[in-house]
C-alpha cells in the first residue's frame, strides 16, 4: 500500500497539485481490520468524468505552464534548425503564425481589510500572494518597490498570505506578526523588516521587529497569541487557493497572472502594459500645446515603449517611457502606436508623431510578452577581417562620436558627426548623423562606447540607432551566421 500511495503522490504533484506529508502518509489501523482489508477484495472506484473545459477553469495557472513550456520547446527546436542551416550561432528566432500563450485571468477577492498600499481603486491593481519567511518574496519585492517609487498612486499593492509552513517553518507566525503590525498601521514598514531578516524570525526576534518600529508591544504580544488574528492569516490563505494559486511568490496585475520567479522586470512590463490600456482611447484625446515634438518611437524586443521627445525651445531630445515627466505638470501615461499620451494636470493629452517622420513605424504593432519586431531593421554581414580592421583605427573612429542632444537619465548619448572612416562605419550600417542608443541593449554613452569591440564579436551584434528622428535597428551577422 505505501507503494500504492507514493504513486498516488507522485502523480498528484506531477499534475501540479499541492501535496502535503499527511495526505500521502499511510493510516493507522487495528491488525484485524488490517487483515479483514487485505481479505476482501478492493471496491471498485465509480468513473468521475469531466469536461476539459472544466479541468481548464480550475487549473488555469498549471494549464498556462504547459503552454508555456511547449512554446518555449518549440523556441527551442527553431534555434536547434537555425543553427542546423547556418552552421553556427544564430540570433533571435520567430516562428510563423506562433504567438507566445496568454496569461491566465484570475478572480481573487481579498479578505477585508487586506493591507494595501495606495489608493483603493487605482489604474493598476498588484495583488501580491506572498510567503514573508520565503527569499523568492525578498527578491520580488525589490522590483514592487520600484514600481511604487516610479508611479505612485496609479499602482495600489495588495497583500495576500500564502502559508508553507512545511518548506519554512516560521511561515504562520511571521504572517500573524505582520498581521499585529497592520493593526498599528505599520504593516508595510514591519513586512519591510522580516523580508530583510529571514534568518530571524523566531518569536522573540518578531517581538523586537516591533519594538524597533516603537509598536505598542503589550498589544502586539496580545495580538499574536489572538486566534481571531490566527483566523484572519488561514482566511487570507484561503482566498489564493480557492483562486487557483498553490506557490507563492504570485502577483496578479489587474486579474493577470504573473509568477514571482520570472525574469526581474515582467511584473513591471505587464504594469506598464496595464497603464496605457486603461488611459482614455488615445483616438478621442486632444493634442497637447505642450513645447515638445516626438520624433520617434522605438518598439524593439522584450522592452516597453520608449519615444524620442525633443523640445522646440532649446531642440535638445530625450528618450522617454511611461511614468516619466515631460514637465512637473506633465506625466507620461502611455506610448501607442502614433503618439505619447500625457495627463497634463487633470487633462488627458496627446503629443502626436511629428509627420513626416516614421510614417511606417506608426503603423507598426506594439510589442508584446517576448515580441520579435521586424520593422526598420537591417541587416549586416561582417566579414571576418572587419573587427581587426576596427581594433586598427579604434581611436580614429571613436573620435568621430562626439556627445548628442538625446540623452537618458541625464547621460548625453553618443553622435556620428565625424568625416573620417565614413567608409569603414558605412561597412556596418551608419552613417553621418546618426544617434547610437544601445548596442546589444546596454546604453551607450558619452565616455563608454564599445562599438570597436561589437563590430569584432564572433556572435551577432544589435546596434539601436536613430537616424533622422527614427529609430532603427541594426543588426550585424559573422559571415555564415
Amino acid at each position: 500500500m505505501a507503494c500504492q500511495l507514493a504513486i498516488v503522490a507522485l502523480t498528484i504533484m506531477a499534475l501540479g497539485v499541492p501535496v502535503d506529508a499527511d495526505e500521502v502518509s499511510e493510516p493507522t489501523a487495528p491488525d484485524g481490520a488490517r487483515r479483514a482489508a487485505e481479505e476482501s477484495p478492493p471496491a471498485v472506484p465509480e468513473t468521475t468524468v469531466f469536461q476539459v473545459e472544466t479541468l481548464r477553469a480550475a487549473a488555469p495557472i498549471e494549464t498556462y505552464r504547459l503552454e508555456r513550456a511547449y512554446y518555449e520547446h518549440l523556441l527551442r527546436v527553431a534555434h536547434g534548425l537555425a543553427a542546423q542551416r547556418r552552421g553556427g550561432p544564430v540570433g533571435p528566432v520567430s516562428i510563423a503564425d506562433l504567438e507566445p500563450p496568454a496569461r491566465p485571468r484570475l478572480t481573487l477577492t481579498p479578505v477585508r481589510d487586506a493591507p494595501r498600499a495606495g489608493p483603493s481603486e487605482p489604474p493598476a491593481l498588484v495583488v501580491v500572494v506572498e510567503n514573508l519567511s520565503q527569499i523568492y518574496s525578498q527578491r520580488l519585492d525589490a522590483e514592487l518597490q520600484r514600481l511604487r517609487a516610479r508611479f505612485g498612486d496609479q499602482v495600489t499593492l495588495v497583500h495576500v498570505d500564502h502559508i508553507q509552513e512545511h518548506t519554512h517553518r516560521h511561515s504562520m507566525t511571521a504572517a500573524i506578526a505582520a498581521r499585529c503590525a497592520h493593526e498599528q498601521g505599520q504593516f508595510w514598514a514591519y513586512r519591510a523588516l522580516l523580508l530583510a531578516n529571514l534568518e530571524h524570525q523566531a518569536r522573540a526576534d518578531l517581538v523586537q521587529h516591533a519594538t524597533a518600529l516603537t509598536l505598542d508591544r503589550a498589544a502586539f504580544e496580545t495580538c499574536l497569541d489572538r486566534t481571531e488574528t490566527h483566523d484572519t492569516v488561514v482566511a487570507s490563505a484561503t482566498t489564493a487557493r480557492r483562486a487557483g494559486i498553490t506557490r507563492a511568490p504570485t502577483v496578479l496585475v489587474n486579474g493577470i497572472y504573473v509568477g514571482g520567479a520570472e525574469p526581474a522586470g515582467t511584473v513591471t512590463g505587464i504594469v506598464e502594459t496595464a497603464l496605457a490600456a486603461g488611459e482614455t482611447p488615445h483616438a478621442s484625446v486632444p493634442d497637447s500645446a505642450l513645447p515638445f515634438d516626438v520624433t520617434g518611437i522605438m518598439l524593439l524586443p522584450g522592452r516597453p515603449p520608449e519615444a524620442i521627445v525633443v523640445a522646440r525651445d532649446t531642440g535638445r531630445g530625450r528618450i522617454i517611457t511611461v511614468g516619466d515627466r515631460l514637465t512637473d505638470a506633465a506625466l507620461v501615461t502611455a506610448i501607442v502606436r502614433s503618439a505619447v499620451l500625457v495627463r497634463h494636470g487633470d487633462v488627458h493629452e496627446r503629443l502626436p508623431l511629428r509627420a513626416g517622420t516614421g510614417a511606417a513605424l506608426a503603423d507598426a504593432p506594439l510589442p508584446t510578452d517576448r515580441a520579435l519586431v521586424t520593422e526598420h531593421v537591417h541587416s549586416v554581414p561582417i566579414d571576418p577581417t572587419l573587427g581587426a580592421e576596427f581594433a586598427k583605427a579604434r581611436a580614429g573612429i571613436e573620435a568621430q562620436f562626439t556627445p548628442a542632444a538625446l540623452d537618458m537619465d541625464g547621460k548625453r548619448l553618443l553622435k556620428l558627426t565625424g568625416t573620417e572612416h565614413t567608409a569603414l562605419l558605412a561597412r556596418v550600417g551608419l552613417e553621418p548623423g546618426d544617434a547610437l542608443v544601445r548596442i546589444n541593449d546596454a546604453w551607450v554613452f558619452h565616455g563608454d562606447n564599445p562599438l570597436v569591440d561589437a563590430v569584432g564579436s564572433e556572435t551577432p551584434t544589435t546596434l539601436v540607432i536613430v537616424r533622422r528622428g527614427i529609430p532603427r535597428l541594426i543588426e550585424l551577422r559573422p559571415r555564415g551566421d
